[in-house]
């Protein structure tokens, strides 16, 4: 296994443990993997000494996760490696290299791509909502999951720099009054459930990725995060089908939704002009930032109905 000149340096030490890890291999490829503000992945195919092919993922977790752990390596790799012990469609963690010029950890490669301009909505929307269901209904302890975070995801923005423009000091007055009521659980949370954490095969959800914002807490904050990026793509019906098949399985109090609604809208803090550009990377170029910024205020203002009803 050798390194080209254009390669950045610690693809090297990468190389140099799989030489290690799969002696007698062959390096056929590699290639950069988009991991957004969360990651610097590589993929690796691999011819093995017996003929047969293997792909793996090394993943270095970037800046932004360390805003979850100090060790954001090592978290993920144990987060993953008891999710591999559940029936949840994830990355197998492989080997983890702590003491790298850059600590990364390999993963199984899961052959898929993200879905953000479905030709099948309803089949898509069912599948969705199913997969997220399953995530809430993982008993965690028993998975060895609990040392996951407990958040409540109470967002705690200073309130001198709320924006005006996007509702956020009524936002915020609004939940602040919804607070004490509010009702909680605690669930297995992926944290960042949009479409593009989401594989798809042949129709069919092949793995959820980037586990880094995993914690324990409540499901309605994983469903309104959804909701809003559903809304995004497939309008407000889309949305409101989406709610609809999650609320087959799981209990969704509308008022307690609202409020999680306006969580996840506090979330986004009105980056839309960065992040439009990643629904065209994966397909949808007519998500724009207009386009975003005109759901979220529906978004916005059908949870403050909800809530003042």
């Amino acid at each position: 296994m050798t390194l080209n000149s254009s390669d950045p340096d610690y693809i090297d030490e990468h190389l140099d443990v799989l030489s290690r890890l799969y002696s007698g291999s062959t390096l056929i490829r590699h290639w950069s993997l988009g991991g957004g503000i969360s990651a610097e992945m590589t993929a690796y195919e691999l011819r093995l000494d017996d003929d047969s092919y293997l792909t793996v993922i090394a993943r270095i977790p970037g800046t932004y996760a360390r805003t979850f752990s100090n060790d954001p390596v090592g978290y993920e790799f144990r987060t993953l490696k008891a999710l591999s012990e559940t029936s949840l469609p994830t990355n197998k963690p492989i080997h983890l290299a702590i003491n790298a010029t850059k600590p990364f950890f390999f993963m199984e490669f899961i052959d898929g791509k993200p879905e953000v301009k479905p030709d099948h909505p309803s089949e898509f929307l069912d599948r969705l909502a199913n997969q997220l269901c399953d995530i809430h209904q993982v008993k965690f302890e028993e998975a060895g999951l609990d040392f996951l975070p407990r958040s409540m995801d109470h967002p705690d923005t200073p309130v001198e720099i709320l924006k005006p423009e996007l509702r956020q000091p009524e936002i915020w007055e609004t939940m602040t009054q919804v607070r004490e009521s509010l009702v909680t659980q605690e669930v297995l949370r992926h944290g960042d459930f949009w479409p593009g954490n989401i594989l798809w095969k042949d129709r069919r959800i092949a793995g959820v990725i980037d586990w880094e914002e995993a914690r324990i807490g409540d499901p309605l904050a994983d469903l309104a995060i959804t909701r809003l990026e559903i809304l995004w793509i497939l309008g407000k019906e889309g949305m409101d089908e989406f709610t609809e098949r999650y609320h087959l399985r799981m209990p969704l109090d509308p008022r307690a939704l609202a409020y999680w609604d306006l969580s996840a809208a506090l979330r986004q803090d009105g980056c839309f002009d960065e992040w439009a550009p990643s629904f065209g990377e994966l397909g949808n170029h007519a998500i724009t930032a207009e386009v975003m910024r005109s759901g979220y205020h529906v978004f916005v203002e059908n949870a403050l109905r909800t809530i003042s009803s």
